[in-house]
């Protein structure tokens, strides 16, 4: 899957479709301005995933097998947070407690039965840290990415590369952002929210400096 060193590769970003009634989502604006961006010998490919149970994995799955990537990022929304949230840890669990975009809600269920419990990232989270805080944009590494829509995603990944044999061949991984501004302004309890350039700019940065690692 990986491309060798001669030929351009190929970064796979993914982002979600709004959900639970908001008009936009924060990981989709900040993704889609870099679709065709050039940088390190690479191209960025960007697919917009639903946020559905299963439909979700099968779109992320088939843009992988599209896009032959040699880094693959996804990215979310997680309510609540204030900076670059880097999650470290996928668990094979999906309790959700607000229904999917087409009504599903599934509760205290594996997302397969013969799976591994957790998977790790293999992006190079310090060095991203890193980074990102030198470029003055907030972050921080997490341990849960949750067991919505999202950590069924970065699992699903995981697994996908493992069964590809590429687990330890192609860095992946999983990044919630917070809200928006305007969106935040628009709720009554006033969440923590970030400058959409600013999660442009931090997108970037993530990007380069995972490219400059493999």
């Amino acid at each position: 899957m990986a491309s060798n060193n001669c030929a351009e590769r190929t970064v796979l970003l993914t982002a979600f479709e709004p959900f639970a009634g908001d008009e936009i989502n924060p990981s989709w604006e900040a993704a889609h301005p870099l679709n065709g961006w050039r940088c390190c010998n690479a191209r960025i490919q960007v697919a917009k995933l639903p946020c559905v149970f299963g439909r979700a994995v099968a779109e992320m799955e088939a843009a992988i097998n599209l896009y032959q990537p040699s880094l693959i990022i996804g990215t979310g929304l997680a309510r609540d947070i204030d900076d670059f949230r880097l999650e470290r840890v996928a668990v094979n669990i999906i309790d959700a407690t607000i229904p999917d975009n087409i009504g599903q809600q599934p509760r205290d269920q594996h997302i397969t039965q013969d799976g591994a419990a957790a998977y790790f990232s293999s992006l190079p989270l310090r060095k991203i840290e890193a980074a990102l805080q030198s470029d003055q944009i907030p972050v921080s590494i997490s341990y849960s990415a949750g067991t919505y829509v999202g950590n069924h995603v970065f699992y699903a990944l995981m697994r996908h590369l493992e069964r590809l044999g590429n687990l330890d061949k192609v860095p992946a991984g999983f990044i919630h952002l917070p809200y928006l501004p305007q969106q935040a302004a628009l709720m009554s309890h006033r969440p923590p929210s970030m400058a959409l350039e600013m999660m442009i700019r931090g997108l970037g940065t993530t990007i380069r400096t995972c490219l400059k690692c493999i």
